[in-house]
């Protein structure tokens, strides 16, 4: 897995006010793991459906979805959490996936 990617996901969890300038930015595609892109396309759907952006909310729409072994499982979800990135690192990093 990319670190930039699970550092920004994990950032966009942590930080939901900061998905908007993520989703105005970035799409699915710029990240090069698959589970990456359904994590960032399950977060920019719940922000488009003005959902809370969450863990809970997060898991919940991803296994809804049947989603959430694409995704990574549980485990993949605990370490976006566990290796979010800083609230003020999420705009450099979103900048650099999408320069990708």
């Amino acid at each position: 897995m990319n670190v930039v990617a699970t550092r920004l996901l994990g950032g966009l969890i942590r930080h939901p006010d900061t998905i908007v300038g993520a989703v105005t930015v970035l799409i699915s595609s710029r990240f090069s793991s698959s589970a990456d892109r359904v994590v960032f396309a399950a977060l920019s759907d719940l922000h488009a459906r003005g959902r809370p952006i969450d863990l809970v909310e997060l898991f919940n729409a991803l296994r809804a979805s049947g989603q959430l072994e694409a995704a990574g499982g549980t485990a993949r979800l605990a370490e976006l959490w566990d290796r979010a990135c800083k609230q003020g690192e999420v705009p450099a990093l979103t900048q650099y996936l999408a320069a990708g």
